[in-house]
């Protein structure tokens, strides 16, 4: 629940607005479109089905940059010693890069172990874990929604310096 929330937030909204910002509102509709897309057929799809990988793997190109630009700037704003530890150690072994760099920064604030095995249709899937320290509870979720908001004040100040910036 915690990872998944961290990611859907992280692509649903911080990546939206990116593409939106740096590409205009096409390339952030049509980013948004294949996303749903990806989340909509995984409900009925297995992850490492032939049919959705061209589709993942054209999100992950996508991806690729933005978020990694928006996890260092927001690691500067947080726990960046550790975030950079996690993303040395964990982001380039875990099993989708880009994913991997996301827990990895919300890994480290949490002070949680994030990813592992799942389920995905009866099936269970052996993904690695981010971070060592324990595992996830009922807390942490209050604890996620804080750090969301902590993210989401950083970013809107980081937005409006930018504007300002730039008349």
């Amino acid at each position: 629940c915690i990872d998944s929330t961290a990611m859907r937030t992280i692509r649903h909204y911080y990546l939206v607005i990116i593409f939106y910002l740096i590409a205009g509102p096409i390339a952030a509709l049509t980013y948004k479109l294949l996303l749903l897309c990806n989340h909509a057929w995984r409900t009925e799809l297995k992850p490492n089905s032939a049919f959705i990988k061209p589709l993942s793997g054209l999100l992950s190109i996508l991806e690729w940059l933005p978020v990694r630009c928006f996890i260092i700037v927001m690691a500067f704003s947080l726990n960046y010693k550790k975030v950079r530890h996690y993303l040395k150690h964990y982001a380039r072994f875990f099993y989708q890069k880009n994913s991997g760099w996301i827990l990895c920064l919300f890994a480290a604030n949490l002070h949680i172990q994030l990813g592992g095995p799942c389920v995905y249709h009866g099936e269970r899937f052996k993904k690695m874990r981010v971070g060592s320290e324990r595992h996830p509870e009922p807390n942490d979720l209050i604890a996620l929604l804080a750090l969301l908001k902590r993210i989401k004040i950083f970013s809107g100040f980081l937005l409006v310096l930018t504007w300002v910036l730039s008349l």
